[in-house]
């Protein structure tokens, strides 16, 4: 598949040819670019795999946290700091008039962080 660095398998990419593929300015540039928009897709790279517990709180964590600012890593504050932090940010949304979180939501989203949050 490799040859001096040249990629010739002609499945690779729907080729159909023997040519090699060169990949140019461009093309590298774009590699770069997918691997970090990927990156950045990822949210939070740290979090790790969240729990069935734990999911209705990661979406809210990805719906909420990031209308007034980006968002935070969980791995941020510990377990017994998130409470009051997300009655801050509460308090935050109120005055901007930013869509609110419900209790039952602050709930899920804090059962997220403190499963994530920075240990001590």
């Amino acid at each position: 598949m490799y040859n001096d660095g040249k990629i010739k398998d002609k499945e690779l990419c729907g080729m159909t040819s023997e040519q090699p593929v060169v990949l140019g300015r461009r093309g590298f540039f774009c590699g770069i670019l997918t691997v970090l928009m990927s990156l950045s897709l990822m949210g939070c790279s740290d979090i790790g795999s969240i729990t069935a517990e734990q999911s209705a709180g990661y979406e809210i964590y990805k719906e909420f946290c990031g209308q007034c600012h980006e968002r935070q890593s969980p791995k941020r504050y510990t377990a017994e700091d998130w409470p009051d932090v997300v009655d801050r940010m509460r308090s935050h949304m109120k005055e901007k008039k930013k869509r609110e979180l419900t209790d039952e939501q602050a709930e899920h989203l804090l059962v997220f962080l403190k499963g994530h949050a920075k240990k001590k």
